[in-house]
């Protein structure tokens, strides 16, 4: 992975005393701050949209610091795709910043999304993995990195609508750990339409998880069940 120069802002250039972003560019960042507490949803002005009152998602809370939109957008996929490892420890940070300071009691452990072997084996790591272990060590929270798997085969969701990735991803996942009881958090990086954590809090859930939530870095701005 990957090592990025922390003394300058990525975005101006000014001196960024040891971040990626500088005072007044991070300011400027497009901040996820009226979320919709279930899904994560921007501007739902601190209160359930619409959609999570007519239908509740399997999440009890959804934690998205940031809106996925520029720049924000650039730094996730620097950090999947070119392995910048400064860009994921800052915003691993920026979510374990904001989940920190949310009154809610913090859950037993925290599960990333896996990603089926052949992507795994081509991109080399898994960016939720990567997340979920330096949120975990802020928040101090255990890390479970094995133990979930995938049962069929892989269907690619780009392009698909709400509707399509839900029926992507129905029975994708293989929850083998003992939940029962549990409060967990499932970790990615980006929410789209919610289809990969809403079927992961489902199977958590069968699993016995009495409480299930779900951080991503970003939520993208357009809604969609799935």
């Amino acid at each position: 992975m990957r090592l990025v120069d922390n003394w300058h802002c990525r975005f101006c250039g000014d001196p960024a005393r040891g971040l990626p972003v500088c005072a007044g560019c991070r300011d400027d960042l497009p901040w996820n701050d009226t979320a919709c507490p279930r899904c994560a949803l921007p501007g739902a002005s601190h209160s359930p949209c619409a959609e999570c009152l007519s239908k509740p998602p399997p999440m009890d809370l959804s934690v998205a610091p940031f809106v996925y939109a520029p720049p924000i957008d650039q730094l996730i996929q620097r950090f999947k795709f070119q392995r910048v490892l400064g860009d994921a420890r800052w915003l691993s940070d920026a979510l374990a910043e904001c989940r920190r300071d949310l009154p809610a009691p913090l859950p037993d452990l925290i599960l990333p999304v896996p990603l089926y072997r052949w992507r795994l084996w081509w991109r080399g790591f898994n960016q939720a993995a990567v997340i979920a272990r330096h949120v975990g060590q802020r928040l101090r929270v255990p890390v479970h990195t094995r133990g979930i798997g995938h049962s069929g085969a892989r269907v690619h969701q780009v392009g698909l609508d709400a509707r399509a990735r839900r029926r992507a991803v129905r029975g994708a996942f293989d929850v083998r750990l003992d939940l029962r009881d549990r409060h967990v958090a499932l970790v990615d990086d980006v929410m789209t339409t919610g289809a990969t954590l809403h079927e992961l809090a489902q199977a958590v859930r069968a699993a016995g998880a009495s409480r299930v939530e779900a951080w991503v870095l970003a939520r993208t701005p357009k809604s969609g069940r799935g």
